[in-house]
């Protein structure tokens, strides 16, 4: 029900019940609720209403705010909206205090000089220490330490705009087995060994055959075996809350598992790829799939 009613209106109650909860679905549809137009939610009084929880779970997502000065003025408007409620003065000090534990959040790295002088320093939050050394970083100068309390990320929350996402088609180019052997597989790998040519971030796989995979799971796992997402494959789409981050000295596996066992091609098909992706097909994938990803 709250997946159907979540909108912009509403994402601050939904979303500290979705954080309280701990579910992760709901959590990603109050994030996307927000994505035609973060900057007025973080620019409005409503972002009080976020709990303390809520507003980590939203820093920690690349929402596509126009400007880091965006989440930074909302973290500010949120800090004094608590002090309020709390009855309090607001003070330097007071404000300092309820604000620096959200500096770790904000990528003060990521703004202009001129946004930091704009937005930032008329607050008198910073400390001269701390000022210098932000600026020093945002002006490329090497060899200058952040203090602890802050974020070394530099690049920009809107790298994932829809707008941005890129697509390849990765088809077989050859078999290196039978190709004619079929068999009942249980939890397939469907991809395998999958290695990229630089770091990109992946958001979709859409499976081009006609026969869907309702109720499966998609799971990636890197070299290690360490599983990095698992999503619902809906039909011939499996589409990830969170971009997956895929790195070229990694190779990754996708498994597609829990819709029952599939009857096809055990064989391993090398991956046709575009120059992007290398790696081997495996069941059913002769007709390929496309990847939607971002570069970095």
């Amino acid at each position: 029900y709250l997946l159907i009613k979540v909108s912009a209106v509403n994402v601050p109650e939904i979303l500290n019940v979705s954080t309280l909860l701990g579910d992760e679905a709901l959590i990603s549809k109050c994030t996307q609720a927000l994505e035609d137009d973060p900057d007025s939610f973080f620019s409005s009084p409503t972002i009080g209403l976020l709990s303390s929880e809520s507003l980590k779970q939203l820093l920690k997502k690349d929402v596509p705010v126009s400007s880091e000065s965006v989440i930074y003025e909302g973290v500010m408007q949120w800090s004094r909206i608590q002090l309020e409620s709390k009855e309090k003065e607001i003070s330097t000090a007071l404000l300092r205090q309820e604000a620096e534990k959200w500096f770790s959040q904000i990528r003060f790295l990521a703004m202009s000089q001129d946004e930091f002088v704009k937005y930032v320093l008329p607050d008198t939050i910073l400390t001269l220490t701390e000022i210098s050394a932000i600026q020093l970083n945002i002006a490329g100068v090497s060899d200058v330490s952040l203090p602890p309390l802050f974020s070394n990320i530099k690049e920009n929350r809107n790298r994932f705009e829809k707008s941005k996402l890129e697509k390849c088609r990765i088809r077989y180019a050859e078999c290196t087995k039978d190709c004619y052997k079929k068999t009942t597989l249980s939890n397939p790998v469907i991809l395998d060994q999958v290695q990229t040519v630089n770091i990109i971030y992946l958001s979709k796989l859409e499976y081009k055959s006609d026969i869907g995979f309702n109720g499966s799971t998609l799971t990636v796992k890197d070299s290690s075996g360490l599983e990095l997402k698992a999503v619902h494959f809906d039909g011939r789409v499996a589409e990830f809350d969170e971009p997956i981050q895929m790195k070229p000295e990694e190779k990754y596996t996708f498994t597609l598992g829990g819709g029952g066992s599939k009857s096809g091609y055990k064989d391993k098909h090398r991956i046709k790829d575009n120059g992007l992706i290398s790696g081997r097909t495996m069941h059913h994938f002769k007709k390929g799939c496309d990847l939607y990803y971002w570069k970095r």
